[in-house]
């Protein structure tokens, strides 16, 4: 709250006049770019369900689409992505058997989804070189996937699971011994699945695409002076910034990064928090959606529970 306002206060409300006034003649873009976060509840949903393939768990489509409507909506209140993914988990842990793989398998989803979004930082960067002469730190962003992939290989070979029973067998360790086995057949599972993974990967591209071309979108239906080059570069930085379990939903976050980014690039105070606050606006409404289902989802589990 402190965040969003400092922000307010350093706006100018005749640059956020100018800024809804040109919506005028530009609002069906806006209504193009309020079916995009749906394309991607189905791109995300489809990726899951990928991932939980590669463990030769099969989990109905629509199932996994009304978890991902649920975390949407849980993103809405919780900080960050992660009370999100934490439904998603909850969500799906009795088709997938397990609470400890049930997380495993969305912790998974998230960082192959943050190599998609850094993937698609590099590819825009390399097409718009003068965007990034601009943010001299930007490489250094390409030590995420790496750290990423490096994880997840480290948990995956037979040594790091030999050292673990080592470890859990200790005397008060043992308790969660169990769970990190899990957990750890869980990564290990996916280890020779690499068409399943390069899929997850494909599609955490095609939805970082999207997420870009939304805000591209929101830029010109508000006529904002930035171009969608820069947006391409600017957007998946914003993203991974946003992650930063500090505010609900990365709010306040989103807009001072978008601020202090896109400035270069003529993005005023004013355009960062109309831009960040659409984007908001637009997935608040499938946000409603997920929350519709997940109360009847949890109407459901009630009565099932009473009946027995």
């Amino acid at each position: 709250m402190v965040l969003i306002t400092v922000l307010l206060s350093q706006v100018s409300f005749g640059d956020l006049h100018v800024r809804l006034r040109g919506l005028a003649t530009d609002w069906p873009l806006l209504m193009i770019a309020a079916l995009l976060p749906g394309i991607g509840v189905l791109i995300s949903a489809q990726r899951w369900r990928v991932i939980l393939a590669g463990l030769d768990k099969a989990i109905p489509m629509s199932v996994l689409v009304r978890g991902q409507l649920v975390g949407v909506f849980f993103n809405q209140l919780l900080p960050s992505t992660i009370g999100g993914d934490l439904a998603r988990s909850w969500w799906t842990h009795r088709n997938v058997g397990s609470h400890v793989l049930s997380l495993t398998v969305v912790a998974i989803d998230r960082l192959i989804g943050l190599i998609g979004i850094c993937a698609v930082a590099f590819v825009a960067a390399l097409l718009s070189p003068d965007v990034v002469a601009t943010m001299p730190l930007f490489w250094l962003t390409g030590l995420i996937p790496v750290a990423v992939v490096g994880l997840l290989l480290v948990f995956a070979h037979p040594r790091t699971a030999m050292w673990g029973r080592r470890l859990l067998s200790l005397p008060g360790l043992r308790l969660v011994r169990d769970k990190v086995a899990i957990a750890y057949q869980g990564i290990a599972g996916l280890r020779s699945r690499w068409s399943r993974l390069c899929t997850a990967l494909a599609l955490s591209i095609a939805l970082m695409v999207e997420i870009v071309v939304l805000y591209v979108l929101i830029a010109v239906a508000f006529n904002m002076p930035v171009s969608a080059e820069a947006l391409a570069v600017l957007v998946p930085i914003v993203s991974i910034i946003a992650m930063l379990p500090v505010t609900i939903n990365g709010i306040g976050l989103r807009e001072g990064a978008l601020a202090v980014l896109g400035a270069p690039f003529g993005m005023t105070m004013a355009d960062a928090i109309v831009l960040a606050w659409t984007v908001l606006l637009l997935q608040s409404l499938y946000a409603v959606l997920g929350g519709f289902v997940y109360m009847a989802g949890r109407r459901a589990t009630t009565e099932a529970t009473a009946s027995r």
